[in-house]
């Protein structure tokens, strides 16, 4: 028996040893596998890192292709704008020359001529070249000279040709022939297609910076440009005085911040307000379109804005140029973000938007110059002003006279379900007691439901109970007793019944006469706003009318 027992034992331990020994061999794998899997996670991570630096090394090589390439055409691209439109640079930067020369007359008049003649054979297509010819011309007082060469430019381009005159007259004090070289150019604008640029031109002629137009040749042509776009319309002054009336509508707010008591307990506010709210807006608008009126113009601004776009002009590229200027610019913002081709395009296009000049109806444009944008000019606004004054004047009347059949003789106010009217406020006594009379009629409907015998059900019950308990005390004295005991609390009941009805007749009387009190105090307050209303109205309405631009 304990030969077995030893034998037992034994085989236990060596299981015990073996699960031991299978334990460890089991953790080993686990550590094995968990090493493993350290070690392909780690291989991932690398492969990952591997990934985008061969990405990288890509989109590097990639930029660096493309910055090379446009390294190259760039050589090429300015290799072939010097070998086709060289002359054309000289011609500009010549001509910038000649101004600034006469300005400073430190330049003899054949130096002058002879590098314009060698430059008009060199440009032969180019529209500034003969443009500087006559210049130089007009500086020798060769005026055959000069007729023959404006004749060309205006063949080559007559509105660049007829604008670039116009801006050399001005300069230079030719007022005549400058109006003559700008009546040719305004001759060629569209009113329904009207640019920025043109407007400047417009509004520098008529804040007088190009002089007195004696002969009115420029006049005729704005005049002419309005007349166009009127008859394009059956409708065109109705739509013009809406277009005002609508944009006065945002000087609207409403007066229930003026008047509270009005907005809150009379039924006509809206009627009031539709109205009202426009007479407090002509102050703010009146005073927008004042302060305009009496701005005055900075004269000196405007020449020098005319100056530099006469620069402008001359230094604008051709027509020509433009497939291989676009091609330069483009592959110089590629170089310029080391081959990066998305950001180069972005840069390209943003540029392009800034160049860009919108085009549209001259009204439309004078429209929303005057009511929108602050960046432009006083002069611009002005100018803008000067034509369609008798549309916003038009539209100003429109504006204020739309709703004043709205605006009610009298009101009907509202205070506690009570109603009123009143015209002037002459009333209010009658009012007032209208009103108490109301309220006094709900006073008596309250108190008229409160009991005025709480007293009675409590001397029923006591003489019940007293009745009973007296009964009692001959077969039960104990109840007997409790009986009378009950008929005198409930004796004693009856006087807090009075007591707390006398309370609540007392607090009903008191609440009355509280919103008595305020609701007379609101009555006045509607009445005194109602007049401050409507004498508003009478004192806007008796002023004399005023344009806002005369």
């Amino acid at each position: 028996m304990a030969e077995a027992t030893y034998d037992v034992s034994r085989e236990l331990n060596r299981i015990e040893n073996s699960l031991a020994t299978l334990q460890n061999q089991t953790a080993e794998v686990q550590s094995r596998v968990s090493s493993m899997d350290n070690r392909v996670q780690h291989v991932q991570a690398e492969l990952q890192q591997l990934r985008q630096d061969f990405l990288k090394m890509m989109q590097d090589q990639k930029r660096e292709a493309e910055f090379q390439r446009a390294t190259t055409e760039l050589v090429r691209v300015r290799q072939e704008i010097q070998q086709n439109f060289g002359k054309y640079m000289e011609v500009r930067s010549n001509m910038i020359g000649v101004l600034q020369a006469t300005d400073a007359k430190l330049v003899r008049q054949e130096t002058i001529s002879n590098v314009s003649e060698e430059l008009m054979l060199a440009a032969p297509t180019y529209w500034l070249a003969p443009c500087l010819i006559a210049v130089s011309a007009w500086i020798s007082n060769n005026q055959s000279l000069a007729d023959r060469a404006i004749k060309e430019a205006m063949r080559r381009d007559p509105n660049k040709t007829s604008l670039c005159m116009a801006l050399i007259c001005r300069r230079n004090g030719r007022e005549d022939t400058c109006f003559e070289w700008l009546s040719e150019y305004f001759k060629r604008q569209d009113p329904a297609n009207f640019s920025d640029s043109t407007f400047t031109f417009v509004d520098a002629y008529i804040n007088g910076v190009f002089g007195t137009d004696r002969r009115h040749l420029c006049e005729d042509y704005i005049h002419n440009w309005l007349d166009e776009i009127r008859g394009r319309s059956e409708n065109f002054e109705a739509e013009q005085e809406e277009t005002w009336r609508q944009f006065f509508q945002q000087y609207v707010s409403s007066t229930g911040s003026i008047y509270p008591n009005l907005k809150e307990s009379v039924a006509e506010f809206g009627q009031i307000d539709s109205y009202l709210a426009r007479v407090h807006a002509s102050g703010p608008v009146e005073e927008t379109f004042e302060k305009l009126n009496e701005t005055t113009i900075d004269q000196t601004a405007l020449k020098r804005n005319i100056d530099d776009r006469l620069v402008q002009l001359v230094n604008r590229f051709d027509d020509k140029e433009m497939p291989l200027r676009s091609e330069e610019e483009y592959l110089q913002a590629i170089k310029t973000y080391r081959g990066d081709v998305d950001k180069a395009n972005s840069e390209i296009l943003a540029r392009k938007k800034a160049r860009e000049e919108r085009k549209m109806d001259l009204v439309e444009r004078m429209a929303e110059i005057i009511g929108g944008k602050k960046t432009n000019s006083i002069s611009e606004r002005k100018t803008a002003l000067s034509f369609l004054h008798e549309y916003v004047n038009r539209g100003y009347d429109r504006f204020l006279e739309e709703n004043k059949s709205k605006f009610p003789q009298q009101v009907t106010m509202q205070v506690d379900g009570w109603q009123g009217r009143t015209a002037d406020g002459s009333n209010v006594n009658n009012l007032y007691n209208d009103y108490q009379n109301h309220m006094n009629g709900l006073r008596a409907a309250e108190l008229g439901r409160v009991n005025k015998n709480p007293q009675l059900p409590y001397f029923i019950g006591a003489g019940v109970a007293g009745l009973i308990g007296l009964v009692l005390l001959f077969f039960a004295p104990f109840l007997g007793v409790l009986g009378i005991i009950a008929a005198i609390g409930l004796v004693i009941g009856s006087f807090a019944a009075k007591k707390n009805m006398e309370n609540t007749i007392t607090q009903i009387n008191q609440r009355y006469d509280n919103a008595i009190q305020v609701g007379m105090g609101k009555i006045q307050q509607i009445t005194t706003e109602w007049l401050g209303a409507k004498n508003k109205v009478i004192s806007f309405e008796s002023r004399e009318k005023k344009k806002l631009v005369a």
